[in-house]
């Protein structure tokens, strides 16, 4: 009998160290964080996070916030009450121009930087997410066609859809 039990607490232990320091899936989350998606195992999408939704976030074990919205859209009052709950937080600010080679080399290092694990980005729909990580996965020798997929299943939509060709193509260009 002991060692039933000792089998049974251990493969329960081994299966929640596999969790730990994953991102939830979407089941998990509720409705505070609009859009949620697991795009992998440590890093997640969406898009508005609403009132509690932080909260949420730090409790299903979130260590950062990476926010694509410009200042207009509400990033001080997030930064502030992010930091406040002990979150790692950044903001690169796209607007409606296709994001700059500088917005993307700053995504992609928080993206590739496991130190902000387990990581969500968002923006307000997760357009501008979808759009960057498109981008991202692109300069990684991801196929167009599957960056451009990964990038419709986060949330890009098709007016980001031309930026993403556009900047393939100037990639091929040169």
């Amino acid at each position: 009998m002991k060692t039933v039990l000792s089998l049974v607490l251990l493969s329960l232990s081994l299966h929640l160290s596999a969790e730990e320091g994953q991102v939830p899936f979407g089941d998990r989350v509720g409705s505070l964080v609009l859009n949620y998606n697991r795009t992998t195992p440590t890093i997640a999408t969406a898009g508005t996070i609403r009132e509690g939704g932080l909260q949420r976030l730090q409790s299903l074990g979130f260590k950062s916030i990476l926010d694509l919205r410009t200042q207009a859209e509400g990033t001080d009052k997030e930064r502030q009450a992010a930091t406040e709950l002990g979150f790692n937080y950044a903001n690169i600010a796209i607007a409606r121009e296709s994001p700059t080679e500088q917005q993307l080399d700053r995504f992609s290092s928080w993206v590739e930087n496991g130190d902000h694990y387990p990581l969500l980005i968002h923006c307000a729909s997760a357009n501008r997410v979808g759009t960057l990580w498109a981008m991202h996965r692109i300069t990684r020798g991801v196929p167009l066609a599957e960056a451009l997929l990964e990038g419709r299943t986060i949330g890009m939509q098709p007016s980001r859809e031309v930026q993403v060709n556009d900047f393939a193509a100037n990639l091929d260009a040169n």
